[in-house]
């Protein structure tokens, strides 16, 4: 185990030397980075996002110049909390909250710590935990990231902190042009050139702004494009494809045709602006079809905007819940198969059981408003056992043939030990380089224990992608491949999956 150090004074980094760090983040290959598990869920990282760090110097806290930032909502995270700092082949983590404390392995730090791979990071007692990870062999080298990847990984952890700065040099840059080209007209004594330069200066100026403003945006936008394309493909490649026994191979080539990718679109339909719609959020998922005409899937791929919601599905949820006819909040969810979409739906068509859901009455400064949670969710102190058994949407797809069959009695009697199979499409991956339609990833899982547990989903081993929601489980019986659940959600630690039992769509 790491030992703690003797505090030494921290410096903020200079803006130059924070230029030499990106400087040797993109020229040298053998520069070793790190990884940041995010083990806590906030709007700016996802529950299990490992964010890669290539700078020698980041901080982290609620200020929006913080490489690692969290939102508003977490109170007690300081807006400089702790920083992260090379020091040769090691990194220290510096505690700089005079207020709040950090942890790592459940241990204050005070001042200072020399991280270990696989420490745990946490900022205050019941604050965000990070997993600190360093990759072996040259997996963890700056060369085993693409160009385009660490052109990203730069905009995070370097431009932002610096973004003023850079705007202000830009600017200043364009004065200084414009300041010399009018002093070489007055001294011509050309006024009116000396104002139409003065014009065209400014115009000029303004136009660079303006094109500053496009391409902080292109760059927020070509951001989550990486995340579609990029980091999750990678995984995918250096991923081992499974070896299956050849009559299984046969039997999963026969029922990937039944097998959709989804995508979900929410919006907010507002009555008195003439009906206009405002986009929430948009998922991907998985989704398949029986025999019997059924599209199944999880809940949580149709109703998103009611699963740990974010600023602007919360806004949705409490007007729908207080206002429900003037604000109507609904899905679009779109089925694709070998690159092309092959049906639409919406919410409303889809078959759901709400009788665990809760409407509970929160109060905000004072302001008393409704929030529904599609299960009795402890976190919110309402006192229930999370209820994922629900976690199942259905809808009748007519003109739809599918050989897929659902035993609904196989999937209440699994045993410990037990193989399952199954298929999905890993998170916003399923369309890849946004339009070609990759084939659905197989998984092996075994089932941990008996039965259903507690909540009244089956348990599993190894974990499953993100975006594999709402996939079909496969136990095999008399030869055959038979659907006995739905893939529902995992654990913080990726280790375990639950997934809900196919019988559960017939209540």
């Amino acid at each position: 185990m790491a030992k703690t150090t003797k505090p030494k004074q921290y410096k903020s980094p200079t803006f130059i030397g924070s230029i030499s760090s990106a400087w040797g983040a993109l020229t040298k290959p053998g520069k070793q980075f790190y990884i940041l598990e995010h083990k806590t869920a906030s709007r700016y990282h996802k529950l299990g996002e490992n964010q890669k760090i290539i700078v020698d110097r980041i901080e982290i806290g609620r200020d929006p110049r913080c490489a690692v930032r969290y939102d508003e909502s977490f109170d007690t995270v300081s807006r400089r909390h702790a920083a992260i700092v090379r020091q040769g082949n090691r990194h220290r983590l510096i505690n700089l909250s005079p207020t709040n404390n950090t942890l790592v392995n459940g241990k204050d730090i005070r001042d200072e710590w020399f991280l270990e791979a696989g420490d745990e990071i946490q900022l205050s007692l019941d604050g965000p935990r990070l997993g600190f990870i360093i990759l072996q062999g040259k997996q963890s080298m700056m060369g085993s990231i693409f160009t385009r990847d660490k052109a990203r990984l730069l905009m995070e952890q370097f431009i932002r902190p610096y973004r003023k700065t850079i705007n202000i040099l830009i600017i200043a840059l364009i004065l200084a042009i414009a300041g010399g080209t009018l002093l070489g007209i007055r001294l011509n004594g050309e006024n009116k050139i000396l104002n139409e330069t003065i014009t065209t200066q400014s115009e000029q100026i303004d136009n660079v702004i303006a094109k500053s403003n496009v391409l902080q945006e292109q760059i927020l936008a070509a951001k989550k494009q990486h995340e579609i394309d990029s980091l999750a493909i990678e995984e995918l490649k250096a991923r081992p494809k499974p070896v299956l026994p050849p009559a299984i191979d046969k039997l999963i080539d026969e029922v990937e045709k039944d097998v959709y990718f989804i995508e979900t679109k929410s919006f907010m339909k507002v009555k008195s602006e003439g009906g206009k719609i405002y986009d929430i959020n948009i998922i991907s998922g998985t989704g398949f079809m029986l025999g019997d005409g059924r599209f199944v899937t999880a809940r949580h791929c149709v109703e998103s905007w009611l699963f740990e919601p974010n600023e602007k599905d919360m806004k949705a949820i409490v007007l729908s819940e207080m206002l429900p006819d003037e604000y109507i909040v609904y899905s679009e969810i779109y089925a694709y198969k070998d690159n092309n979409l092959q049906f639409k739906l919406t919410s409303s068509d889809f078959k759901i059981n709400r009788m665990f859901d809760v409407v509970h009455l929160e109060m905000e400064d004072g302001t008393p408003y409704l929030m529904r949670y599609p299960y009795p969710v402890s976190r919110y102190n309402i006192g229930s056992p999370i209820m994922w058994s629900q976690d199942w949407a259905v809808a009748t797809v007519s003109g739809r043939s599918s050989s897929l069959h659902a035993d609904f009695q196989a999937a209440t009697s699994l045993h410990k030990g037990e193989e399952v199979h199954l298929l999905g499409f890993p998170e916003r991956i399923g369309v890849q380089d946004g339009k070609s339609l990759i084939e659905p990833i197989y998984n092996k899982m075994t089932i941990a224990r008996d039965g259903v547990d507690n909540s009244g989903c089956i348990l599993t081993t190894k974990g499953s992608d993100y975006g594999n929601s709402g996939g079909p489980v496969f136990a095999l019986r008399n030869n055959k491949l038979v659907v006995v659940g739905i893939v529902s959600r995992g654990t913080d630690s990726k280790q375990y999956d639950y997934i809900v039992p196919i019988s559960q769509i017939n209540q």
